[in-house]
């Protein structure tokens, strides 16, 4: 907790007693344990979000592709495991990537999951979409995570991705000429210094 403090407020030591009387009683607010419970984001300047998109198949040597994309300047996007992903191609493939590429469609921002927030979509977070071209270069070089598996069946992302801005995360079908359903769910947290996007 104190590291953690030192690290946000960009300070040389943690354990001046200012800082230590900080973490005692920010304790409850900022405990690592308890982030997968959203009751206490708004304290912590999170945007818990969660959104779906289908996109239809293209046509022969057109590939089908969903993207959530952090086009912000000061925000840490979490898309967490259990993001989803399905196909009803043949193929029976589907693919995650991590990619600066943009997507071509613009499909919106994207959903706030706590009704308690002011808007109800997170500010420069969007889903982007392409359905007209082949698979970009870009998008096969981030490729890192694929699952085979029967057709129509969801698939998911077992383990959480990290997207600094700039970056997005793709969900596509492992064959051209067909439709992808893509669930993403996660949360957005505004950086307090620069330090956070450059470890």
């Amino acid at each position: 907790m104190l590291q953690g403090i030192a690290c946000t407020l960009g300070l040389d030591r943690g354990d001046d007693p200012g800082i230590v009387r900080v973490s005692e009683d920010l304790s409850v607010a900022l405990n690592a344990k308890e982030l997968a419970a959203f009751e206490t984001v708004l304290c912590r300047g999170e945007m818990p979000f969660w959104d779906t998109l289908l996109v239809a198949a293209g046509g022969a040597g057109f590939r089908s592709m969903a993207q959530i994309i952090n086009e912000s300047t000061d925000l840490l996007v979490v898309v967490e495991a259990g993001t989803l992903g399905s196909s009803s191609g043949a193929a029976g493939s589907i693919m995650f990537s991590r990619t600066g590429t943009v997507l071509t469609t613009d499909n919106g921002l994207v959903a706030v999951r706590d009704g308690r927030a002011p808007r109800g979509s997170v500010p420069n977070l969007r889903m982007r979409s392409q359905n007209n071209a082949a698979l970009p270069a870009g998008v096969t070089n981030g490729e890192s995570w694929g699952v085979d598996t029967p057709q129509t069946v969801p698939q998911s992302i077992p383990f959480s991705v990290l997207i600094p801005p700039n970056q997005s995360v793709v969900i596509y079908p492992g064959a051209d000429n067909v439709p992808i359903r893509a669930s993403f769910v996660g949360r957005a947290l505004r950086i307090i210094n620069t330090r956070e996007l450059n470890p």
